[in-house]
């Protein structure tokens, strides 16, 4: 297999009620069908690895989806399920290294409290066998599970750390974006700390007015304030108001015609990012092509204003 790229596909899925819990049930009976196909075939018989789907929940280490509040749920919903899976896993390495006497001795709590909840001793014997042997498998879980949650506490946090381990990985635009803001929210707690006057506020028209006023009169009032606060600054605001001149999302808006147009014939035939749109990096790029060719846009105002 040396050299060779495979392609692990499950295939697409979509769940009933769209919810979380679905979402982790759909999973398991994924796995399960999975794990039926490899054992039938010639690699499965050979090798024997994995015999139960516990086996499959113990090697999963994490998941990769957006960022929506579903897609986090069932991440840490089937975290939950290894974290059970390990408990389970060790229960059953514990009872089995055990002696028959060591293990009734385990069971026998359990097996009191089946009988107790299915009404006495009379009601039990009164039961199906098909019944009973439902109870019993339920019983032996839940023993084995009590075990394995006894030897999980007393292992390290180290140990109980790699036994455990599943991860949750969001997709790398938001990496990306978060990365921008990071670097904004730094850029704005330097200038505030070492007293640097920052860009320039970028105010539309209605407030542009108001704080001119307020400038002039050498006073602020509420209106003022309120100009203050919804007013940006700062290369997103920049980048935002570029998009809105030289690619507007309104066709009958906007210069993206004769953007078009002119840079072309400046030997550039470029489109302007659209900053519109709900599209991550399009401020980033934006960013790039106006310092890349400021002459140019400087120009290009000119000529729209004459």
């Amino acid at each position: 297999m040396s050299g060779l790229h495979c392609s692990c596909f499950l295939g697409l899925h979509s769940s009933v009620d769209q919810s979380s819990e679905q979402e982790v049930e759909n999973w398991e009976d994924i796995l399960a069908d999975t794990l039926k196909m490899f054992q039938k075939s010639p690699l499965g018989k050979r090798s024997k690895n994995f015999d139960r789907v516990l086996d499959l929940m113990l090697k999963w280490m994490g998941m990769n989806t957006d960022h929506c509040s579903k897609a986090k749920k069932t991440s840490r919903l089937l975290s939950e399920k290894k974290t059970d899976a390990v408990v389970q896993s060790l229960g059953e390495n514990e009872v089995l290294d055990k002696s028959p006497e060591e293990t009734d001795a385990v069971f026998e709590k359990f097996r009191t409290e089946m009988i107790d909840n299915a009404g006495g001793l009379e009601t039990w014997n009164a039961l199906e066998k098909h019944e009973q042997s439902i109870h019993i498998a339920v019983m032996i879980k839940e023993a084995t599970k009590a075990v394995g949650e006894n030897l999980f506490s007393d292992l390290s946090a180290e140990e109980q750390w790699e036994l455990e381990f599943f991860i949750w990985v969001g997709c790398g635009c938001h990496k990306d974006s978060n990365s921008v803001l990071g670097r904004d929210t730094a850029m704005r707690a330097w200038r505030i700390k070492t007293d640097t006057p920052g860009p320039i506020l970028l105010a539309n028209k209605d407030n542009a007015v108001v704080l001119n006023s307020a400038e002039s009169a050498s006073q602020t009032n509420e209106a003022t304030d309120h100009a203050l606060n919804v007013t940006s600054c700062g290369g997103v605001k920049a980048a935002s108001i570029a998009g809105a001149i030289f690619n507007h999302k309104d066709d009958k808006k906007g210069q993206q015609d004769t953007f078009r147009w002119w840079f072309k014939q400046s030997g550039i035939p470029i489109n302007f990012p659209n900053t519109s749109s709900n599209h991550y990096g399009s401020n980033c790029a934006a960013a790039a092509v106006l310092i890349q060719y400021h002459d140019k846009f400087l120009r290009f105002l000119e000529f729209v204003r004459d």
